[in-house]
């Protein structure tokens, strides 16, 4: 069975949290957390509540380093001829996640949409290394 998880920045202090995701609570976007006890056989949960553009899901991947790959990380893609800087979207018409293509232009104003692939369909995980997560900050 696929883990359903998603990450998301917090607000307070701008650290990621990992967890599940509750958006029940009007006007808040909710992370929750879980800690077990198996001595005790209790379990707590944590709620933080997170910046709602920072918010993406697990795909079920990793990278070639075994990093979790996440809605809306950015990741170098070896095609086996030219590497190239692509971020992680859901493709509605595919059902499945794969990749928006952005130029090689640093400047994020010209950075566009060219087309999207399938993760999986096109290449193999061992050619994909996540380089930052959603609106990451160097740390």
């Amino acid at each position: 069975m696929r883990e359903l998880k998603f990450r998301g920045k917090r607000v307070d202090n701008g650290g990621w949290v990992y967890g599940s995701l509750d958006s029940r609570e009007k006007c808040r976007v909710l992370v929750l957390t879980e800690t077990r006890c198996p001595t005790l056989e209790i379990t707590t949960f944590k709620k933080f509540q997170v910046d709602p553009e920072t918010v993406g899901q697990y795909t079920g991947l990793k990278d070639k380093n075994s990093v979790e790959i996440y809605e809306g990380d950015k990741v170098f893609v070896n095609d086996g001829f030219i590497g190239k800087n692509r971020e992680i979207i859901y493709i509605n018409s595919q059902h499945g996640w794969g990749y928006k293509h952005l130029d090689d232009i640093e400047n994020a104003a010209s950075k566009k949409m060219l087309g999207t692939e399938s993760l999986i369909q096109f290449h193999r995980v061992d050619d994909i290394q996540v380089i930052t997560g959603s609106y990451h900050s160097e740390q």
